[in-house]
């Protein structure tokens, strides 16, 4: 299973996804690296974003940015999008908040 810890404090914003979904998620893993490496290439390239750190490990991935309207704007359809992959698929994905409960 793959878990993925939304996490913000103001205007600073991180997503973590940890782990691999296991079995026959083939779809569901590449899913959720399309979405990770996405944000990853927005947080690097917009100009109104604070790229704080990108770790895009196999299994571990951490991407933390800074900002106001863009970088929340970033957040909220990363957020949304795995969240409605999550829904589809719970034996495989997780989705937490920056408390640890599940979303």
């Amino acid at each position: 299973m793959t878990v993925v810890t939304f996490d913000r404090d103001m205007d600073s914003f991180s997503v973590t996804a940890k782990g691999h979904a296991e079995g026959d998620t083939d779809q569901v893993c590449a899913a959720i690296s399309q979405s990770m490496y996405e944000l990853a290439g927005y947080v690097l390239n917009e100009k109104a974003i604070d790229c704080i750190g990108i770790k895009l490990q196999p299994g571990d991935t951490e991407i933390s940015w800074a900002g106001y309207r863009e970088a929340e704007a970033a957040y909220m359809m990363t957020m949304i999008g795995l969240t409605q992959l999550a829904l589809e698929n719970p034996s495989y994905l997780e989705i937490r908040n920056n408390y640890g409960e599940k979303a």
